[in-house]
């Protein structure tokens, strides 16, 4: 597998790396991946993926072994400037993919995750901005081993330029690391979390001016209670005693 992988730089409070890379930069880099069959793994980081990658460890292999960590979340962008770092930006899914008909050579996208309605409707998204580009797409809902066949069985057969998987964490991370082993071909590799769900307009994303103030938790937690609280109310705290910690 002929793979990418770009400078990192190492944020002090968090414990974490990422890639500082601005849109423009991170498009050009599926370009030339997509060109060179070149395989570009991106993944992002947010206070909940520093507190998974500090206690599993398959998901801290996956991400050391990505070519691009983007900066998903305020709180990491605040941790880098502190840490010294500048020319770096918030760069969540829902950023970039609104852009990829900049990405050169997009002729194939294959969408995997969430539910059948939504993926459907991400599929009829990403059709409507990349007119030209084969789309398909497979639901997550349900995931097991099975499906988790069909699709590995299905990314080898269409054969995309880029694929989208949007599994939650850390199912996704970890799909996606059996997926290369199995799949070696694969060019532009994007874990996108719920971007699938909000791009589908399945479920409402926070305003963006919210999110520049490091408030867009507040909008999700108000919107999935149940499903977030623990995240936002508790995950944080946790962090705390694990960023400093190495990994047992």
């Amino acid at each position: 597998m002929n793979k990418s992988k770009l400078s990192r730089f190492q944020c002090a409070l968090l414990g974490i790396e990422i890639t500082p890379i601005d849109k423009s930069q991170l498009l050009t880099e599926i370009s030339h991946g997509i060109a060179l069959a070149r395989t570009t793994i991106i993944v992002g980081h947010n206070l909940h993926s520093s507190y998974i990658f500090h206690t599993n460890s398959q998901f801290q292999a996956f991400y050391s072994d990505a070519s691009i960590i983007l900066t998903d979340g305020m709180p990491v962008l605040w941790d880098y400037h502190l840490s010294g770092g500048k020319n770096n930006s918030r760069l969540g899914s829902t950023d970039w993919l609104p852009d990829l008909r900049r990405v050169e050579n997009l002729k194939s996208v294959l969408v995997i995750g969430s539910t059948p309605e939504a993926n459907q409707g991400f599929q009829e998204w990403l059709t409507s901005i990349l007119p030209h580009a084969r789309v398909a797409g497979m639901p997550g809902s349900g995931w097991n081993q099975g499906k988790e066949e069909e699709a590995v069985a299905l990314v080898r057969d269409f054969r995309p330029d880029l694929t989208l998987i949007g599994l939650g964490m850390p199912l996704q991370e970890e799909f996606g690391a059996r997926l290369l082993l199995q799949a070696p071909e694969l060019k532009a590799l994007a874990l996108v979390g719920g971007a699938i769900d909000q791009l589908s307009g399945a479920q409402s994303n926070a305003p963006r001016a919210i999110g520049k103030l490091g408030l867009e938790w507040c909008w999700r937690l108000a919107t999935q209670p149940r499903r977030l609280a623990g995240r936002y109310l508790l995950e944080p705290w946790k962090l705390l005693g694990v960023a400093r910690r190495p990994i047992g």
